[in-house]
């Protein structure tokens, strides 16, 4: 059987060819594909050089934050340490030193942290940090005859806050007893003793990780770029 012949091409699919040759042929010019290049150059490459921009940045800060954070508290908290159990009577005035260094960094980071961070939780937590530091160096740094009522007032916010501090994090209190601390505190003359070197450790224990928390809500919190 003979085949039958292509019916010829209509007007109008004739111009569709027409019309895509002319698309082809102007997509292919190398002015276009200069063009096309510049936008995806002066467009999309500066929004995704800016994101990743801004990420590290955040990063940076984060990170820098962080290791702020251990550089100030961790010599104050080696200075308390050394003054319970090295030094008999008065703290030494390294000790005095020790915690005006530590207020010194602890306000550089606290500044950072309003600056970058001012509605985080990591902000007000820091906060809070830095006033029971302060008990800590009143506690340590003042005798139990010089302290008084206000000495008991520094003792039961740190206390409170401790215990605040294991029910958020959901673990078993820490063992601090602050009666016992204060009764060898008192002796003229003291001498290594095993349960107040372990109520100490566990008030040691308590802030560091009271700071590693503040750490871990810093890295979790987005920065005011």
């Amino acid at each position: 059987m003979a085949s039958t012949p292509d019916a010829p091409e209509g007007p109008e699919h004739g111009r569709r060819r027409r019309y895509a040759a002319t698309v082809r042929s102007v997509l292919s010019h190398p002015l276009i594909l200069i063009g096309v290049g510049a936008v995806v150059s002066g467009i999309l490459v500066p929004i995704l050089t800016s994101g990743a921009q801004e990420h590290r940045q955040a990063l940076e800060i984060k990170s820098d934050l962080v290791s702020s954070m251990s550089a100030a508290a961790s010599p104050f908290l080696a200075a308390t340490q050394a003054t319970v159990l090295a030094h008999n009577g008065e703290a030494p005035p390294s000790y005095d030193a020790a915690y005006q260094e530590w207020v010194a960094d602890s306000n550089a980071v606290w500044t950072k942290l309003r600056t970058y961070f001012p509605d985080a939780d990591a902000t007000s937590a820091w906060s809070s940090f830095m006033l029971r530091m302060r008990d800590v160096y009143y506690i340590f740094g003042v005798s139990k005859s010089e302290g008084g009522s206000t000495r008991e007032e520094y003792q039961r916010r740190l206390s409170d806050y401790i215990s605040s501090l294991g029910r958020h994090l959901q673990q078993p209190h820490f063992l601090v007893d602050f009666d016992l601390i204060d009764e060898w505190l008192s002796k003229p003359e003291r001498r290594f003793d095993g349960g107040v070197n372990y109520v100490v450790e566990e008030l040691f224990f308590a802030l560091r990780t009271a700071m590693v928390r503040i750490q871990g809500l810093t890295l979790e919190a987005t920065p005011r770029l």
